[in-house]
């Protein structure tokens, strides 16, 4: 969606992108590198995504838009209710050491957490600072070398397009909700999977 909306954009256009909610650490934005216009670009298509399910379904919600799926998680959380947050390469670091602790990166699970939290490794500056021969010995290689590089941002798992939804489900999040509710305004929070 982004090369295709740059491949529309004329140059003079490009100037006049900004980022339309919040950048992460007011990191100033170099429209000499294609990596930053992307993102500019980014923002914009994720700002008119939000405002048409605001429009159509009245639902809101926030998002990171970022260069990896990992980091869009974490910025994602930083300005919430119904915004957006721009996290410029610049700032990845800042981001993933500005987290209290190891459990809150996307990818590192309860048990895993656990076990680190055993050999003293509680923050990620400790994750990316211990040594890969005490993870391998404490975990599987497999697990060791792929929850240091979700420490250092290295999340290498590519967003892809996958065509229209091939199932939805209902995810009940609100029970406590329901209880309050008469039965006929009952709140539904409907999970996509595409």
């Amino acid at each position: 969606m982004v090369e295709k909306r740059l491949q529309q954009l004329q140059s003079d256009e490009l100037s006049a992108v900004s980022v339309l909610d919040h950048m992460y650490n007011n990191q100033c934005i170099n429209l000499d590198d294609i990596l930053h216009i992307r993102l500019l670009v980014g923002d914009q298509i994720v700002t008119e995504m939000r405002e048409a399910m605001y429009d159509q379904l009245g639902i809101t919600g926030y998002a990171g838009v970022t260069s990896n799926k990992l980091l869009a998680k974490l910025v994602s959380g930083v300005f919430k209710p119904n915004q957006q947050t721009v996290l410029l390469p610049g700032s990845c670091q800042d981001l993933i050491h500005s987290l209290n602790h190891i459990k809150e990166i996307s990818g590192i699970g309860y048990k895993t957490t656990k076990r680190l939290e055993a050999l003293g490794i509680n923050s990620v500056r400790d994750l990316q600072t211990c040594s890969s021969k005490i993870l391998v010995k404490e975990l599987r290689m497999s697990v060791a070398h792929h929850i240091q590089r979700l420490s250092f941002v290295e999340n290498i798992s590519p967003v892809t397009p996958s065509g229209p939804p091939q199932s939805f489900s209902e995810e009940d999040s609100f029970k406590n909700v329901h209880q309050k509710l008469k039965p006929k305004k009952r709140l539904k929070n409907y999970l996509l999977v595409f």
